[in-house]
This record gives C-alpha cells, sequence and structure tokens, in this order.
C-alpha cells in the first residue's frame, strides 16, 4: 500500500521573507534561500550591487516582506558593509535614512548587533531587530537564521520564541541579541 501523504499537493508558501545580499554573502544567501523554500517560505532577494540601493530599500523605495533577512558581513566600529570601495552603513545612516515601520530584521553579520545599531533601526520603526554581538564562527550565523525560520514554519512559534529556540542551540547562537519596539 502507497503511503498517501507523499501524493498529496504540498502546501502553498505562507510566509513571506525578503533577503537582502550584500558584500560577499551570496553563497549564505542562495543556501538561505534554498533552506526558506523547503520550508515553504515566499522568497525574495535583493542582490544589493551599490550603497544607494541599499539606502533605496532601508527608505521604503524598494518594497520588501515584513520580515527581512540581512546577508552581510560587519563590524562593530564599522556597521554593515554594503560593497566593496564603498562606506559601510552606519548607525546614523540607519537613523537619517531609514524607514522600515513594523518590519522585522535578522541581520547575520559579525557585530551588528550592538546596542547603537540596535537602537537606530528601532528608532526606524522595525518592530524587532536580531543581530549578533560578537562574531560567530563559521556558519554559526548562517545556521542561527535557518532554525528561525524553521521555528517559525515548522514549530509556528512567534518570532521571539523561534529566536529563544535558535539561540538555545550553541554558544555561537548565544551571541544573538533581539531588540524589540516596546508595546
Amino acid at each position: 500500500m502507497t503511503d498517501k501523504k507523499y501524493h498529496e499537493a504540498p502546501p502553498m508558501p505562507q510566509k513571506l521573507v525578503s533577503i537582502i545580499v550584500l558584500e560577499n554573502s551570496d553563497l549564505e544567501a542562495q543556501s538561505l534561500r534554498l533552506a526558506f523554500e523547503r520550508f515553504w517560505f515566499n522568497v525574495n532577494m535583493h542582490f544589493i550591487g551599490s550603497r544607494k540601493q541599499l539606502l533605496e530599500i532601508l527608505k521604503g523605495n524598494i518594497k520588501t516582506e515584513d520580515l527581512i533577512f540581512i546577508a552581510c558581513h560587519g563590524d562593530e566600529k564599522e556597521g554593515i558593509y554594503t560593497c566593496p570601495e564603498e562606506k559601510p552603513l552606519s548607525t546614523e545612516d540607519v537613523k537619517e535614512y531609514a524607514n522600515l515601520e513594523g518590519k522585522n530584521i535578522i541581520s547575520l553579520g559579525c557585530e551588528t548587533g550592538n546596542q547603537e545599531l540596535g537602537d537606530s533601526f528601532l528608532g526606524a520603526g522595525v518592530q524587532s531587530y536580531i543581530a549578533p554581538s560578537g562574531s560567530p564562527f563559521g556558519n554559526s550565523a548562517f545556521l542561527f537564521g535557518v532554525h528561525i525560520a524553521y521555528q517559525l514554519a515548522q514549530n509556528k512559534k512567534s518570532l521571539k520564541d523561534a529566536f529563544e529556540t535558535a539561540r538555545s542551540y550553541d554558544k555561537e547562537s548565544q551571541m544573538f541579541k533581539l531588540f524589540e519596539k516596546n508595546s
């Protein structure tokens, strides 16, 4: 007897997510996309070719979903690296340009979870900002992103609960911090 379960149509994508792809993060972003689509997310990719294009997204001039992953590299002093030979995105840039009302942003870049950057995203209207305060080893940031998506899709957890579960995986995942808008 054949298992009927395998002959049913797969579910339609229920969750929407945008992935912003910055300098030297395309392999991570493509891997995230494959994992997210496996969890039935509808994924919109934004391959950033210039700092100006990133600013247009932050201003809200280029449509993104309410859940945004930023595949990037970062540095606590410099900010989020944008494109080769272009100035990184700083807390001042976020404060000046960003209009992200109601969005939930997850940055996978090293040291992008500092208080100043978190506060600047909250000031730009985001519902929540999640990012590592340190430099997670190797593929740990990628795995953290996959864990969040899995918890959201498979276990139907809230973003906060998905964050807590993903963060509990290992020491590298514990570097991630959650900044939330006060209700």
